[in-house]
């Protein structure tokens, strides 16, 4: 919560929903300081001619916490269940998903316009709980048109829930994309060394450049 005050009018800025964000992106198009102006009004319900009136050493630490509070960090972390208009909300199990997930988190994730669809990726990892134990719980099975629909709802959402949510999927990737490509790579020595004995010096020499070439290609998975 930010709170400020201007010819002593007091302003709160309670939390930055997922469509705040998007207005956010939209107002950069404008010189910093004008941008600061909209941002500030739009969060706050100040009228931005009154925004105008703060001084720059008033004006510079609140658009400062505004922008660090927007940093995505490691200080959110995921929160498994949540509640949006009256719904309870279960993070989905990575396990178990199907390839129709996986599918439309890919086309949103290609889709142009993917920095204002957060709330759609949100939508498919959060679903309603339908049955909510003590050690665990089960959401909805999916269905994307189910998702999209609801997806409206989740540009309500705080960002520190999104923030949460995209680091652990993003982190997620990382690590089973590097244990999937270690696995690879150890399976594929393992083929190499088998069938390497009995060739001749040469095809010795082209087995070696092209495993040189397999692992230099692993490398750049584990970095992306």
């Amino acid at each position: 919560m930010i709170k400020f005050s201007i010819n002593n009018k007091k302003y709160v800025i309670e939390k930055i929903r997922i469509k705040d964000l998007y207005y956010i992106l939209d107002a950069m198009k404008y010189e910093e300081k004008e941008a600061g102006i909209k941002i500030i009004s739009e969060l706050s319900g100040a009228p931005e001619s009154e925004v105008a009136l703060l001084k720059t050493y008033q004006f510079n630490p609140l658009y400062s916490l505004l922008v660090e509070k927007l940093k995505i960090t490691r200080n959110y972390p995921l929160q498994t269940k949540i509640y949006l208009n009256g719904i309870k909300y279960g993070f989905i199990n990575f396990e178990n998903m199907t390839i129709g997930e996986l599918a439309d988190l890919e086309i949103i994730k290609a889709d142009p316009k993917a920095d204002y669809l957060t709330h759609q990726i949100l939508s498919i990892l959060y679903r309603p709980i339908t049955k909510d134990r003590e050690v665990d719980y089960e959401v909805e099975e999916y269905n994307g048109a189910k998702c999209k629909k609801r997806s409206e709802d989740f540009l309500e959402l705080d960002v520190e829930v999104m923030y949460g949510a995209i680091f652990f999927l993003t982190t997620f990737i990382q690590i089973s994309t590097k244990v999937i490509a270690n696995h690879l790579e150890e399976k594929v020595m393992e083929t190499a060394m088998d069938h390497k004995e009995g060739l001749s010096p040469q095809n010795k020499k082209l087995l070696d450049t092209g495993l040189r070439s397999f692992t230099l290609s692993l490398g750049k998975i584990h970095s992306n």
